[in-house]
């Protein structure tokens, strides 16, 4: 979702997709609610007090064992 890459923060810098992208790199061993949640927290540290704009979709698939 673009709501997730286009999130500002309080200097407007966006979120950026390659900085999604190393948080999923980062989370590529946990199950993917964990995965969710490290999103939303890296999120919420990165935009502070300025509020999200728009929605923040998110599906993560992951294939094979998730023991």
């Amino acid at each position: 979702s673009d709501g997730i890459t286009e999130t500002m923060n309080f200097s407007n810098d966006l979120f950026t997709e390659e900085r999604f992208k190393e948080l999923i790199v980062k989370g590529m061993s946990l199950h993917p609610e964990e995965i969710f949640n490290l999103v939303l927290d890296e999120l919420t540290i990165f935009r502070g007090k300025t509020e999200q704009h728009d929605d923040i979709t998110a599906l993560i698939l992951k294939t094979g064992n998730l023991d």
